[in-house]
């Protein structure tokens, strides 16, 4: 019976790594697409950017929620998977930080402050959380918070390069 549950876990790995890789490859794709479209729209070559925090606030939130129920579906369907926490804490920090970055790099061109203090509160929060003092209430309200943020900083985005377009 081990080496069933060897096997298991290697399918589950495997499983994990093909649905990463597709997902990966899948928000590439759509922040190309983004980049494009607002370049050709706008005529500014940096006016699609503004959309990259939003996709880094979900990404943050998937790598928390998403991987519950992953496992949950897996689970259903007699598939074991372990992921290690300490890994996930560090790839959700790293998408609240690079969602920051974001934020901060479109506060830049519009100058409206109030976004990036609510994304660097929410990411200072969630890194909190991640490591002193978890809290699944307050990580989760963390990961609102930033992906309201990314949405708020978004919209002045669009706002200012619409009247910035000739």
């Amino acid at each position: 019976m081990p080496a069933m549950q060897a096997s298991s876990k290697t399918t589950a790995g495997l499983y994990w790594l093909a649905i990463t890789v597709l997902a990966t490859n899948r928000i590439i794709t759509l922040v190309k697409e983004t980049m494009d479209n607002h370049s050709s729209n706008t005529g500014k070559a940096g006016a699609g950017r503004g959309r990259l925090s939003l996709i880094f606030a979900v990404l943050a939130f998937i790598a928390c929620n998403g991987t519950i129920f992953l496992i949950g579906v897996l689970s259903a369907i007699g598939i074991t998977v372990s992921i290690n926490p300490h890994l996930q804490a560090a790839v959700i920090s790293l998408f609240a930080i690079v969602t920051l970055a974001l934020v901060f790099r479109d506060f830049r061109e519009h100058k409206n402050l109030s976004p990036l203090l609510l994304a660097a509160l929410a990411s200072a929060t969630l890194i909190g959380t991640m490591y002193i003092q978890y809290n699944k209430l307050v990580e989760s309200i963390a990961l609102l918070v930033l992906f309201a943020a990314a949405l708020w900083s978004w919209g002045i985005h669009r706002r200012h390069c619409a009247q910035i377009k000739p």
